[in-house]
């Protein structure tokens, strides 16, 4: 009941459903989320121009409603990374931008 009264007062802070994120704090915390994912198989420029496209797709592509929802499913598969992937990837946004962004992974 208090995660959804939350989103209300959330929602309400945003009188119109904005088309992309302008907002720097948010897409830096996605940016330095996807950067704290990096593994030693995958080279700091690579993995930051990975993080860029996605970050940047996200930010033009989706409102800060579709952002918070997302978020929240996320943060209920807890540390079960396959749960928060299969979540991920039901999101046909998500899909489409990682589609586009994972080809700068590639050497």
């Amino acid at each position: 009941m208090k995660i959804k009264l939350l989103l209300a007062l959330l929602i309400f802070q945003f009188p119109y459903a904005q088309s992309k994120i302008e907002d720097k704090e948010t897409i830096m915390t996605i940016f330095n989320s996807c950067m704290s994912e990096q593994t030693s198989a995958i080279s700091t420029g690579k993995m930051l121009e990975y993080c860029a496209c996605y970050s940047n797709n996200i930010s033009e592509g989706m409102d800060i409603t579709e952002i918070m929802l997302l978020g929240m499913d996320l943060i209920a598969a807890g540390n079960d990374k396959a749960k928060a992937a299969q979540i991920a990837l039901a999101n046909e946004k998500i899909k489409k931008y990682l589609q586009e962004c994972l080809t700068r992974l590639v050497p």
